[in-house]
């Protein structure tokens, strides 16, 4: 079985694109400097930070809005980045 991992260039490729699908519901659920936080280290490529990030706003998501029953807009596109 072979693993695909992603380049740090092509995470931050998927990041961009599949950021406008799930942006809003950072913007919903959390303060804007969590937002403000994921922009600054994605405009400087810290790809480590913005996929801690990533997985802290997939721990305080409230799990009866973003699940896979639910499955809000934007839902497998945030999930696809944070499950590397």
């Amino acid at each position: 079985m072979e693993l695909n991992i992603r380049s740090d260039e092509e995470f931050l490729l998927e990041f961009d694109t599949n950021l406008p699908q799930f942006q809003w519901f950072i913007e919903e659920n959390f303060r804007p400097k969590i937002l403000e936080r994921l922009l600054i280290a994605r405009k400087k490529e810290q790809v480590h930070e913005v996929k801690k990030l990533l997985n802290d706003i997939w721990f305080y998501l409230p799990d009866n809005k973003f699940n896979i029953i639910e499955n809000p807009k934007g839902w497998s596109e945030f999930l696809h980045l944070v499950e590397e």
